[in-house]
């Protein structure tokens, strides 16, 4: 260990900016995230869940954060820009799923969003929350490709979950 900080509670999801190792986002088990500075200074605060934050995900192109909860919805964020944008605000909300979000993952474009649940659902999103249909007029198929892709229910395993799509 190099560095600790004390936090007023305790960490449950983890997440850096892609490509560039800076601002640390920490999702907390009384539903509050935490964006600290490579130097472990905390750069602002927010809380939207009242229940533990279980995945924490920014985009590729950096101007995203989603974040996962308990509650069952996922909290779409602005990433302040480095021309000096003051704060994370909150662009939407993911509401759909029945159970604890798990799983996240953006698309390259930074466009949509995928989830997985613990009752076994996937579902995508676009960038302000609104549901989006399997080829939903071509733009989610199974030829989307993902920055990441650490949803355990998708197109890139399919073939492990016999009869769950």
């Amino acid at each position: 260990m190099v560095d600790f900080k004390k936090l007023p509670s305790a960490g449950t999801a983890l997440a850096f900016i892609p490509g560039t190792g800076e601002d640390l986002c920490l999702g907390m088990e009384n539903g509050s995230v935490a964006v600290l500075d490579r130097t472990l200074q905390v750069v602002t605060a927010f809380q939207h869940s009242r229940q533990p934050i279980s995945s924490i995900k920014f985009s590729p192109n950096r101007k995203l954060l989603a974040v996962g909860s308990k509650d069952t919805n996922i909290y779409l964020y602005s990433v302040p820009a480095e021309n000096g944008t003051p704060a994370y605000s909150r662009l939407g909300v993911c509401r759909g799923h029945a159970a604890p979000i798990t799983h996240l993952d953006f698309s390259f474009d930074s466009r949509f969003i995928q989830s997985n649940d613990e009752s076994y659902k996937l579902m995508f999103w676009n960038k302000w929350g609104d549901l989006q249909t399997h080829g939903m007029n071509g733009k989610i198929t199974n030829q989307t490709k993902w920055a990441t892709i650490t949803c355990t229910l998708g197109w890139e395993c399919a073939g492990m979950w016999a009869g769950r799509y």
